[in-house]
């Protein structure tokens, strides 16, 4: 019974060890940048301007490209870059500056390809984000994949 007990204690100790460095981590991650800012401004306070590390672009693989004319009065982004709202409403994330993202609504007139064209929204050469849009979306809202 004895030889027993102390299996558990080692037991015990080896899954609880790399638990006690975890939070060693965390205190020398605290003086650290964050990986996000969000910040609520203006009138819209349901939209916010999000601010990223380089190291949390880099993370979550950030790419964008450039919203481009498409006939006289579409405009045109890659599909990736849309994400569709709760009520069906569609928005994609302009970046006004690097690392910075703000989410815009769209009017979606029909897709074409890898293409969504845009009969509503940014105007041509409006930089936005194409990769990593859910995550800036779990970033201004909280929602962080775990059900919190």
């Amino acid at each position: 019974m004895m030889r027993m007990n102390r299996w558990m204690l080692i037991a015990v100790l080896a899954l609880t060890m790399p638990l006690a460095a975890c939070g060693d981590q965390q205190t020398a991650d605290a003086g650290q940048e964050p990986p996000a800012e969000v910040t609520h401004e203006g009138d819209d306070a349901g939209v916010a301007r999000i601010r990223l590390s380089e190291k949390a672009a880099e993370r979550l693989g950030v790419q964008t490209a450039s919203i481009e004319a498409a006939g006289s009065s579409l405009t045109a982004v890659p599909y990736g870059a849309i994400f569709y709202g709760t009520g069906g409403e569609t928005w994609l994330y302009v970046s006004p500056e690097p690392l910075v993202f703000v989410r815009a609504h769209i009017v979606v007139d029909r897709i074409e390809g890898d293409n969504a064209l845009m009969s509503e929204g940014p105007p041509v050469g409006t930089e936005v984000a194409t990769v990593g849009v859910a995550e800036l979306f779990g970033t201004e809202t909280g929602i962080d994949g775990s059900g919190h």
